[in-house]
């Protein structure tokens, strides 16, 4: 998928958002853009209670400590805040609007012979296990902008410590890029494991449905069926969990990365100040600018890795599908593909 699919789709589950509920959709975006004044607001205060300990100034100690605890508390409702009601909107549009656009989209597709596409089925099959997870990683992906505004207000703060600081851009933009390579693969396996996956659900279905039983009885074949069953089950569960282990080295790295670049930008800071070109209110500044980097760089990682099944989502999604029948006069004129997503684990247990 293009930028321009991508933008197509986000507007259009924003849009979808929007309608189930206008409250719960501005409210999410709201406490986003409140966050970003708050990680600012923390680190200035902090740093003018400490110069005004150390300057002996006692109300400008006291207002920044008040005002610093102040932001705190802020920071921690608008956190719990933002998540409840992002958790709200996901379950309401994941349950009552997307799936039934989904099953809408694909019965409007004309012909039969996309149902006989190995590619088409594994895709449909990955897609309609997971309309909460494309929606949770949607709004997880919202959020995850939000965190990188955060890193840049985070790196302003820095610079005006040290213009050395601003490196630390660098070392953030690690564990991300890190962290996306590793999802890649994650994804791959999903999709090459899709079909797999679809052959031990049938194989359990066929073992386990009542209609059946009885030819499976007189013909002997539970035992084989339930072996081929589980063949095939451990198969697509190791191939992922291969992907899975490639995955953490390759964030493991990120994160190492990171850590040295942390590291040496906090031993500038110490550097800078025992020469006397900074103020043990910077040391605190840096030190808290610099965690709240951490902490966002960190939760960008988990919401770019929660919104995988979103940005791997291909054409059998409701803005593609939609605008592929616009292009052709309202016929789809072939039939979507799908990429995977994390959802579609292999969720049945062998058959005993």
């Amino acid at each position: 998928m293009t930028a321009r699919d991508y933008l197509g789709l986000a507007r259009e589950l924003l849009a979808v958002s929007y309608r189930r509920s206008r409250r719960l959709t501005i409210g999410v975006l709201l406490t986003q853009a409140l966050s970003l004044i708050t990680v600012a607001a923390t680190a200035l205060t902090l740093r003018a209670a400490i110069n005004g300990a150390i300057d002996h100034d006692a109300g400008s100690a006291a207002a920044g400590a008040v005002a610093a605890a102040l932001v705190y508390a802020a920071t921690a409702a608008l956190g719990d805040m933002g998540f409840n009601i992002k958790g709200q909107l996901v379950d309401q549009v994941a349950v009552l609007d997307l799936p039934a656009s989904i099953n809408r989209d694909i019965a409007l597709l004309e012909g039969l012979e996309h149902v006989e596409r190995s590619d088409f089925l594994d895709r449909v099959t990955i897609v309609l296990g997971g309309p909460w997870h494309i929606v949770n990683g949607f709004w997880s992906g919202v959020t995850a902008v939000f965190g990188l505004l955060q890193l840049g207000v985070s790196l302003l703060l820095l610079g005006t410590v040290s213009p050395w600081l601003l490196l630390l851009l660098l070392f953030a933009a690690a564990p991300l890029w890190f962290d996306r390579q590793g999802q890649r693969r994650v994804s791959r396996a999903e999709t090459e494991t899709a079909e797999a996956i679809r052959l031990q659900r049938h194989l359990f279905e066929t073992a386990s449905e009542a209609a059946a039983a009885k030819e499976i009885r007189v013909a002997g074949a539970g035992g084989e069926l339930a072996r081929r069953q589980a063949a095939v089950w451990e198969e697509a569960a190791e191939h992922r969990f291969r992907s899975q282990l490639r995955a953490a080295a390759w964030r493991v790295s990120g994160w190492a990365l990171f850590t040295a670049g942390f590291v040496a930008a906090l031993a500038v800071v110490i550097h800078r100040t025992a020469r006397g070109h900074g103020s043990p209110g910077d040391i605190v500044l840096a030190v808290t600018v610099a965690s709240t980097l951490r902490g966002s760089v960190e939760a960008a990682v988990g919401r770019t890795t929660d919104s995988a099944p979103w940005t791997s989502t291909k054409p059998c999604t409701p803005c593609r599908s939609r605008r592929a029948e616009s292009a052709t006069g309202g016929r789809a004129s072939s039939p979507p593909r799908r990429a995977s997503s994390p959802s579609a684990s292999p969720r049945t247990p062998p058959v005993p």
